[in-house]
């Protein structure tokens, strides 16, 4: 029994890392700065500047697109970021996983906005007056 739960313990652990222990191997030898490096072991969002330190160690895209997939962004992408990713040049298919974990930053993110017709009854109603009652009940 005892076997079983630390199997189903290691397994769920396992299940969390992004990266295998030779993936890291990997990962140490391209020298990435420190701050990245420690973002990726905690499995931390990424910023653009993180994107153009792994391109620029020549760390496979595969690896950058695992990270923005599982873990994403730290903020929203913006057009400025991808111009500077590009000319950094950083990959297409990077970029457009930059993108897409941005939307989902956004969508994790936003406020929620509640729209209510301008008008705020103490009766619980909602709608606005005018050449005649135009609200719902």
């Amino acid at each position: 029994m005892k076997i079983l739960l630390a199997l189903a313990c290691a397994g769920l652990l396992a299940g969390c890392a992004v990266y295998s222990d030779a993936e890291f191997a990997q990962l140490s030898a391209s020298r990435l700065a420190p701050a990245t490096m420690q973002k990726l072991e905690r499995r931390e969002p990424l910023a653009p500047d993180d994107l153009i330190e792994l391109h620029r160690r020549r760390v496979p895209d595969s690896l950058t697109h695992r990270q923005l997939s599982r873990v994403g962004v730290d903020s929203l992408i913006t057009r400025g970021d991808i111009a500077q990713m590009r000319r950094a040049g950083v990959s297409e298919r990077v970029l457009d996983d930059a993108i897409s974990a941005s939307d989902r930053f956004a969508g994790e993110h936003a406020p929620e906005v509640i729209y209510n017709g301008g008008y705020d009854s103490p009766f619980g109603f909602h709608g606005s007056l005018g050449w005649g009652w135009a609200g719902c009940f």
